[in-house]
């Protein structure tokens, strides 16, 4: 089982409409917006205060765009894309994520749980970290 976390570019005001719109805020154990940090990303500073010490290594930060890997790196947690296959985004920075670090390039959220059965079972509870479009 995987603790849920939310670090966004976005104000509180747009994620809770998104949130409460589909239903999804129970899902999310912490929710860290740009309102919350004193650096918005690239910046690392609200992956670090969601993870607050935890290991690192242990944690996975999932984004579709350059500010999520560029935090995910300067972080030291490994990094997941999702971009839309035979997407625009997805040939404009598909490329610049794999550079970045990140570990795959899915086409959409829903592949993320196939691709961690594919990885070593953890030996403990894995964090994972989701960026919302800011």
């Amino acid at each position: 089982m995987a603790e849920l976390a939310i670090f966004t570019g976005r104000i509180r005001r747009e994620l809770d409409y998104t949130l409460d719109r589909w239903k999804a805020r129970e899902y999310f154990q912490q929710i860290v917006t740009v309102e919350d940090v004193e650096h918005p990303k690239p910046n690392p500073e609200g992956l670090l205060k969601i993870l607050a010490g935890r290991d690192r290594a242990r944690a996975l930060y999932v984004g579709d765009n350059v500010d999520d890997a560029l935090a995910a790196r300067s972080a030291r947690i490994p990094f997941v894309g999702v971009l839309r296959r035979q997407s625009e985004e997805r040939r404009q920075r598909g490329t610049r994520l794999r550079k970045l670090g990140a570990r795959a390039i899915l086409g959409e959220i829903s592949e993320l749980e196939k691709w961690l059965a594919r990885r070593p079972p953890p030996g403990r509870k894995h964090q994972h970290l989701w960026s919302t479009r800011p």
